[in-house]
């Protein structure tokens, strides 16, 4: 579960920003949070993140996907992308602060960069009251390492930390290099953390699934029936895919891992050969409900496009106890205001102190802005100022937000949380 996430300098955002997933003090509805014996406090499951077009909601996303991606990946360079509007001689370092529960255990990870290389890192487990320091980098050098590391782990570590480009993780070169000791933060980040875009194509993740039942079975529970996804063997010849191409996959691939290579092919690695997939929508024929006919899903609307690409995130949030942070951008996109309300109140329905998911999402759907489906602690705002810097804050921490007899939604659509295109006048 993501606790809490800090950065400075990122695109539009220079300085530092705090964003968190711990509940305040209010109190409804209290049972929907996660507690857990491995720290203090209670953890929100659902989180909303408001504002108007360009005032930095998608650059906030971009920010984790960044930090994953820079423990996930090896590259020449930091592909940093700082704030613009400033004096190059006034440009300050970027940080990014992340802090996360895994199974039982807090880690708080920590990295400051520039565009050339990795400054300064750390990792450290917590407890109620202790931290544990894990390892600490500056630039290329160890500082600091755990005391219950044996002498021979230490020196592995050492060698590791020789290995490591100045522009890549420690915490990425040392899962390469198969030492164990960090493998639970960084699989965190891995499989524990999924980052959706507004405009990702017929997302896919690694599955063993033969079938869309489960997904069929959700859509007949959001009333849409009338269509039911399945899943349409290719032979590879036809494809016409060069060898290079082939073997390419082949060595990305795991075995059991899938992958979406296009809009509607999909491909799987099964006993170390791969299967190619389309994903096929098949329609009751007006004339004769025994029969059906299938159409690619390229042919389907941008709400049917929409609802496929959110389908592991539908499926883990309300069909499986999966432990994973899905962050959504424009979860609203191509989608009924109800339908939204309504897959809320499901995951809702899920919720208990015991839970491990959790929906962290942007939209412009003000409808959701509402105490009775959302604690008022679950919304946050992105405002833009007149030099093009990016402010994020809680809700609740806004004066009109305060207030619990006053309706959010409306403080929102008036400018009163200080949200308002200047087309809107307030009086």
């Amino acid at each position: 579960m993501l606790l809490e996430f800090k950065f400075k300098n990122w695109l539009s955002f220079y300085g530092e920003t705090e964003f968190t997933m711990m509940a305040t003090r209010e109190r409804d509805p209290f049972e929907r949070l996660a507690t857990d014996n491995a720290f203090t406090g209670r953890v929100l499951p659902l989180t909303a993140i408001y504002g108007y077009n360009a005032s930095g909601k998608t650059n906030f996303i971009e920010a984790i996907f960044f930090l994953k991606r820079l423990v996930l990946t090896k590259d020449d360079k930091t592909n940093l992308q700082p704030f613009a509007f400033v004096n190059s001689e006034r440009q300050i370092p970027s940080y990014f602060y992340i802090k996360f529960l895994t199974n039982t255990n807090v880690y708080e990870y920590e990295i400051e960069l520039d565009t050339d290389k990795i400054l300064y890192e750390k990792l450290s487990s917590l407890g109620k009251t202790t931290k544990n320091v894990l390892f600490e980098r500056k630039e290329n050098v160890l500082t600091d390492l755990s005391k219950e590391y044996t002498n021979d782990e230490k020196t592995r570590l050492s060698v590791v930390m020789q290995g490591t480009a100045s522009s890549q993780s420690f915490l990425n070169n040392t899962y390469s290099q198969q030492v164990k000791l960090f493998k639970e933060a960084y699989e965190w980040f891995s499989n524990g953390l999924i980052i959706i875009g507004p405009n990702t194509n017929f997302f896919e993740p690694n599955t063993n699934a033969d079938s869309y039942e489960d997904f069929n079975m959700l859509l007949k529970n959001l009333d849409i029936s009338n269509s039911e996804y399945i899943r349409k063997p290719i032979d590879a010849d036809s494809l016409n895919f060069v060898p290079q191409f082939l073997s390419s996959l082949n060595r990305q691939l795991k075995d059991g891992d899938s992958m979406c290579i296009s809009q509607s092919v999909n491909v799987r690695k099964v006993n170390n050969k791969l299967e190619f997939s389309s994903v096929r929508i098949r329609h009751k024929n007006l004339d004769n409900h025994d029969s059906t006919t299938e159409l690619d899903l390229t042919t389907e609307s941008d709400g049917t496009k929409r609802l496929y690409e959110l389908r592991p995130v539908l499926r883990d949030l309300l069909l499986k106890n999966s432990d994973i942070t899905f962050i959504v951008d424009e979860l609203d996109r191509s989608l009924h205001p109800l339908l939204v309300r309504h897959l809320i109140e499901l995951f809702n329905q899920c919720c208990n102190r015991d839970i491990r998911r959790q929906l962290i999402f942007t939209c412009h759907d003000s409808s959701l802005l509402d105490q009775e489906l959302m604690r008022r602690d679950s919304y946050w705002i992105i405002s833009k100022d007149f030099y093009g810097e990016s402010k994020m804050q809680r809700i609740t921490n806004l004066k009109q937000g305060k207030r619990t007899d006053k309706s959010i939604r409306n403080a929102y659509m008036s400018g009163e949380l200080g949200v308002v295109p200047s087309f809107i006048k307030i009086n």
